[in-house]
């Protein structure tokens, strides 16, 4: 995500939200320094993740400038990134 947070970052807003207990997300900031906005739902799975039908982690959102969402990505496989960036 941070390589296309470096090249995409004129059209792409990045908002990370975290499902992790507060010290696991305080912990994962500092070790992985992300350059984007990073919240902590605190809920876990029960507020924006249940919102948003989160089932497995990494889950990526597209959401147009209208507020529609695009695409959404959940879990990881190979060759995932190329596709956020080419639907970018």
């Amino acid at each position: 995500m941070k390589k296309i947070h470096e090249s995409h970052s004129d059209k792409l807003t990045i908002i990370g939200i975290s499902v992790d207990s507060h010290s696991v997300w305080m912990e994962g900031l500092e070790k992985h320094q992300l350059p984007w906005l990073n919240l902590n739902d605190f809920l876990e799975y029960g507020g924006y993740a249940s919102f948003y039908g989160v089932h497995a982690i990494p889950f990526y959102v597209l959401i147009s400038p209208d507020g529609i969402i695009e695409k959404i990505w959940m879990g990881y496989r190979k060759g995932m990134f190329e596709e956020i960036v080419k639907t970018i």
